[in-house]
């Protein structure tokens, strides 16, 4: 639950009395107030009963009797023996009040008269007095004087109705930000790529309160999830969304009102006189939902081939993005961006092109360039005969009969460009041309392949050497055959296929059209850049050197000719060199 700073934590309690003075019975009704009064002296006063501690004395006086023995002649006893009129208790009361009893704590002898001695007649009496002080104290009170009136007062309390109700707390009708995505992405360099779907929304309105949050992403056969929390989820194949909608929507519950309950604190016996404030809570019997729904189409183009002539640049989509923002939504397509330069290409003669095709890249996803294993072609349109079996056309795609497979130069996060996955290496005497893997860079391997697939296409002696290097391997050379096909001025299409690149794993089937102006080797009458062929003699010319060939010279010399073998591209011998010394075992008198 989302609370807003509409809450209060300061509330009154509510009630309803009426204050009552001077009632003569303690309990008050009137019909609407009603309740137990406090009792309080309206009149008159009170004096406490008091208390003090009083001493006292009293004289008393104590008697033995005596009386004449008649038989001795002397006192004897006749009593009870010492008496005392002095009391035990003693009744007190004074002008003040006060009154009580007095208690004899203590006695003192004041006086004790002598006792009879001598001789007595019969019949004689004696009387010894003794005088004493009888000490008295006690406590004595004063009862207490009570003139009080008595009246009662007090709150009277009405019954008052539970104050627990619904208020506007203020607030709007929603809001919310976040993003609905879909976009493709790869988990590393060699995954395949995958869909990711993004409903990340979260609310934004001004309310007292939320609740049931709802995301959901929905495409028919393909997904289908609801739930509380943002989703991001994958669809692993991203052909399986090719072409559908995706609806992303997002939704809550909200209310503007609060309710707050009371208890009730106080009651009498007519009901509740006065309510508390409990707690405070949403007033979801006023509830509103929220909702933003978008659907996107999934309109990209994975792992599908794009025909690109000419320079360009080719933007895919790879993604497409609904951002919300309170109540708006704004969406936005998600890009990758390549610049291929396919361009036509006009060459002087039969000579050779770079095989270093470059592609440019960015992506609005900031992702870098990613380069999987595919289908990566060059597709010239014809070859030396000695290498067309060996790159003869076997994949599915009938752009050429011939076929170079091609590799990843060089890449970076933002380029990458393609080479030959063979270096391609041109003898210089004779022009022949072979190739070698790429990682292949051994000197000697390079020229005993060399000297092993000259020999083996020629069957002549390889006397020779390499002209070029591995750095200059990525090369395509025209086929310079005088009976090949291609002729000067005239367009003819060299195929690229490149694949699998981008988050799109698109391939690019690229047409970019070669021609050259002039024949590189051939008759003068084709106007060529160098002139190999032979020509017929010159007449009326007179020569410096002659000899003269016996019938049997000329007869080795045509055997000799008739054994020549077949002419590299038409009209380059290759077997020169060997043709030469056998001349010259013919003729030895001829200066070479």
């Amino acid at each position: 639950m989302f609370v807003s700073t509409y809450a209060s934590s300061a509330f009154a309690v509510v009630e309803n009395k009426k204050w009552i003075d001077a009632h003569t019975s303690p309990y008050y009704d009137d019909g609407t107030y009603s309740g137990w009064l406090s009792e309080y002296v309206y009149s008159g006063y009170y004096t406490p009963a008091q208390s003090k501690t009083v001493y006292n004395t009293l004289p008393g006086e104590a008697r033995v009797y005596y009386k004449c023995d008649e038989v001795t002649g002397s006192w004897v006893f006749d009593g009870d023996g010492w008496s005392t009129n002095q009391p035990y208790e003693l009744p007190y009361s004074d002008h003040e009040g006060y009154s009580g009893t007095l208690y004899r704590y203590s006695t003192t002898e004041d006086y004790v008269a002598p006792y009879p001695t001598g001789a007595c007649s019969p019949g004689q009496t004696h009387t010894q007095r003794k005088y004493y002080t009888a000490y008295y104290s006690g406590v004595v009170t004063k009862p207490a004087v009570d003139t009080r009136v008595y009246r009662y007062r007090g709150y009277a309390y009405a019954v008052v109705s539970d104050p627990s109700g619904s208020h506007y707390a203020g607030g709007n009708s929603g809001g919310a930000n976040g993003e609905f995505t879909w976009k493709l992405e790869k988990t590393s360099d060699t995954s395949e790529s995958q869909i990711r779907l993004i409903n990340n929304a979260w609310i934004t309105g001004n309310h007292y309160a939320t609740r049931n949050p709802r995301y959901s992403i929905q495409s028919s056969g393909v997904v289908s999830q609801t739930s509380s929390s943002p989703i991001n989820t994958v669809v692993n194949n991203p052909n399986d969304l090719k072409g559908k909608d995706i609806t992303f929507s997002f939704s809550y519950e909200y209310t503007n009102y609060y309710e707050d309950i009371y208890y009730c604190s106080e009651r009498n016996n007519k009901g509740c006189i006065s309510w508390s404030f409990s707690h405070r809570i949403p007033d979801w019997s006023r509830a509103e939902t929220a909702t933003w729904n978008q659907t996107l189409k999934a309109d990209h183009q994975y792992k599908e081939t794009i025909d690109v002539s000419g320079d360009t640049t080719k933007q895919l989509i790879i993604g497409r993005t609904a951002k919300l923002n309170g109540k708006s939504i704004s969406t936005n397509d998600l890009k990758e961006k390549f610049q291929i330069d396919a361009s036509d290409t006009t060459l002087q003669s039969q000579n050779w092109i770079p095989i270093n095709e470059t592609l440019k890249y960015s992506s609005d996803l900031n992702n870098k360039l990613y380069v999987r294993d595919g289908e990566k072609w060059y597709f010239p349109y014809d070859m030396d005969d000695n290498l067309r079996e060996k790159y003869k056309n076997k994949t599915n795609y009938a752009l050429s009969n011939y076929a170079i497979p091609l590799r990843v130069g060089s890449q970076s996060n933002s380029s990458v460009t393609f080479n030959t996955a063979d270096n391609f290496y041109l003898t210089e005497n004779t022009g022949f041309q072979f190739s070698l893997p790429v990682n292949q860079m051994s000197q000697a391997v390079i020229n005993q392949t060399a000297k092993k697939e000259y020999e083996a296409y020629t069957d002549e002696t390889y006397d020779d050497q390499v002209l070029t290097t591995p750095s200059e391997g990525s090369r395509y050379y025209f086929n310079i055959d005088g009976n090949g096909e291609q002729k000067p001025n005239t367009w003819y299409n060299n195929h690229y296929v490149l694949g699998k690149l981008g988050l799109s794993e698109i391939t690019f089937k690229l047409n970019e059209k070669v021609r050259f102006k002039q024949y590189l080797l051939g008759s003068p009458m084709d106007k060529p850049l160098v002139n190999e062929q032979q020509e017929s003699v010159l007449r009326n010319v007179s020569y410096t050197h002659s000899i003269k060939l016996s019938p049997d010279q000329i007869k080795s010399i045509k055997e000799l000719a008739k054994n020549r073998g077949d002419l590299l591209f038409g009209f380059r011998s290759t077997d020169i060199y060997e043709k030469y010394n056998q001349l010259q075992q013919i003729l030895p008198s001829v200066s070479y």
